[in-house]
C-alpha cells in the first residue's frame, strides 16, 4: 500500500468518525428538544385554571417559583412559561 493510500485511509476514517459523532449528537440533542416540548405540554395542560387569564398562576409557582409569566402567540405553537432568574435580575429566558 502506498502511502497517498495509507494517508487517504486515514482521513477517510477520521471523517467517518466524525460523520458518527455529529450524528449520535444530532440524536441526543433532538431527544432533549422532544423532551422539552412534552415538559412544556404539560405543564400547560397542568396550568389551565378557571382563572380569567386561563392560568392557574398558584399552581405553577408551587412547580417553579421563577415563573414570572406565560407566553401565549395564537396560530403558532407558542405556548410556554417565561422564568425569571433572580441571581441575575437583568436575564430572563
Amino acid at each position: 500500500m502506498t502511502k497517498r493510500k495509507r494517508i487517504s485511509r486515514i482521513v477517510n476514517g477520521m471523517l467517518l468518525g466524525i460523520c458518527i459523532l455529529s450524528a449520535v449528537a444530532a440524536l441526543l440533542l433532538g431527544g432533549e428538544t422532544v423532551k422539552e416540548g412534552w415538559e412544556y405540554d404539560s405543564l400547560a395542560k397542568a396550568a389551565e385554571g378557571q382563572t380569567a387569564d386561563g392560568i392557574d398562576w398558584s399552581m405553577l409557582r408551587s412547580r417553579n417559583q421563577d415563573i414570572a409569566a406565560w407566553l401565549r402567540v395564537e396560530g403558532t405553537a407558542i405556548d410556554l412559561p417565561v422564568v425569571h432568574v433572580r441571581e441575575t435580575p437583568r436575564t430572563s429566558i
